[in-house]
This record gives C-alpha cells, sequence and structure tokens, in this order.
C-alpha cells in the first residue's frame, strides 16, 4: 500500500464495507433512535400529567408538533437514502432546527406551567439522543462527512439515492410504525386535546357572557337592549344552562 494514501480513504472506495462505520451506522438507528423515541413517548406522558390543555396550550403543542416534523425529514433520509454529503447536510440542518424548536418551547412553556425535575431529565435526552446519533452517522461516513467541509480526499456527493443496501423491508416498517405509534399519534392527540380544550373555553366564556346578558334583562328591562325579557323565557334558560355545561366539563 503506497505511504501517501491513507487506509480510511481505502476502505471508503472498497466494495466491502468498514466494520467500524457498519457498527456505528447501525448503532444509531438500532438503538439511538429506539431510545429517541422512547423519550419522546414519555415527554408526552409528562405533557398529559401535567394538563398542557389547560396551561400552556395550543401554542406549546404547535411548537412540538414543529419539532417532531424538522426531526422527521432526517430521520427518513437516514433510512431510506444512500448517505452521502447532502444527506449529511439535511440531517445537521435538522438537528440545528430541532435543537432551536426546544429552545422556543422551553421558553415559552416557562412560567406558564410547572416542568418538574423528572422532565426536565427527558429534555436533556431529547436533545443529546439527536446529537448521538447524528455523530454516529457522521463516524459512519466520515469522507462524505469531511468533503462536506472541504477536507479530505473524497468527492462531496449530492445526489439523492435509494440505498444501495437498503435497510430490509420488515425492520423499515416497524421502525416506521413505532414512530408513527409512539411519536406522531400520541402528539397529534395532544394537539387536538388542547385545540378542543381552547374552543370549549371560547364558547363558555361566549355562554357565560350571553346568559349575563339576559340576566340584565330581566333586571332592568327599561335600559337593555333586549326589550323586557323574563326569567321563564326559553332564551334565558337556554343560555344559563349553556354556559353551565361548559363550566362542569372544564
Amino acid at each position: 500500500m503506497p505511504e501517501d494514501v491513507d487506509p480510511l480513504d481505502m476502505v471508503a472506495d472498497s466494495k466491502l464495507p468498514d466494520p467500524t462505520a457498519r457498527a456505528a451506522e447501525r448503532l444509531a438507528f438500532s438503538v439511538v433512535l429506539p431510545l429517541w423515541m422512547a423519550a419522546g413517548s414519555f415527554d408526552y406522558v409528562l405533557h398529559r400529567r401535567s394538563l398542557i390543555e389547560r396551561t400552556s396550550g395550543t401554542r406549546e403543542s404547535r411548537l412540538h408538533a414543529a419539532g417532531i416534523a424538522l426531526s422527521a425529514f432526517p430521520v427518513l433520509a437516514g433510512l431510506l437514502l444512500e448517505i452521502d454529503a447532502g444527506v449529511l447536510a439535511v440531517m445537521a440542518a435538522g438537528y440545528v432546527a430541532h435543537a432551536g424548536m426546544s429552545v422556543l418551547d422551553i421558553a415559552y412553556a416557562d412560567n406558564r406551567r410547572r416542568i418538574v425535575p423528572l422532565e426536565q431529565h427527558v429534555h436533556a435526552m431529547l436533545e443529546l439522543l439527536p446529537f448521538t446519533a447524528l455523530s454516529l452517522v457522521i463516524v459512519a461516513h466520515h469522507d462524505q462527512a469531511l468533503a462536506l467541509v472541504r477536507r479530505g480526499r473524497a468527492r462531496a456527493r449530492f445526489a439523492l439515492r435509494r440505498k444501495r443496501r437498503p435497510i430490509p423491508a420488515r425492520a423499515l416498517t416497524v421502525t416506521i410504525v413505532a414512530c408513527v405509534a409512539f411519536v406522531a399519534l400520541p402528539y397529534a392527540e395532544e394537539l387536538l386535546r388542547c385545540m378542543r380544550y381552547e374552543r370549549a373555553r371560547a364558547s363558555r366564556c361566549d355562554a357565560t357572557a350571553a346568559a349575563d346578558f339576559y340576566e340584565a334583562a330581566v333586571r332592568d328591562p327599561v335600559t337593555s337592549r333586549c326589550g323586557g325579557a323574563r326569567p321563564g323565557d326559553v332564551a334565558v334558560r337556554r343560555c344559563t344552562e349553556h354556559a353551565r355545561v361548559f363550566a362542569t366539563e372544564l
């Protein structure tokens, strides 16, 4: 072997996979990714226990949905596409965007709902695990990572193409189904729950205001615009009952 040739470059150009690179990529997608999903699911449970719909509400839940969407593209790219400089750039950009969304999430939730110490530890895992996965993928494809920053001897590739050695269909299906079942669906439920509570609270305020309006009309029919509503009027009973129903639901 010539002395001026880096052994790692020869491994990268070889048709045989580098065992260390293969192990790093397997660790990223077979261990770190499931741990990341588990941490996200547990974070959802903690949000539910803190009654997020009654505190920080829909806006924080939308930040959660945005963070998941920003993570989905890099994960799918790593699972389906041949990892080159372009895919690594997408992964790095996704990690930075996800980290920024996490900062916005915590900044908004602060002073709006109580974040218990256990949830703080879960948030730390949600920041550490994607960085670990990205680092392992960079190790597995170090030649393209170096080429991305114009270092090393390899040429950066930005061609979006399917993996030459695709993940087995069964393992890929299980991974995607797990992502949907344990991450996407729970946080979709959280967002719908927050939106439903927000609408119910708004309706309760409208019903209470209407009931107060009619009760004022009963007390002072002369100055009221109702033209002399009486306590037995159907409108008065309906608005009062409407307000009472929403008050009990909330």
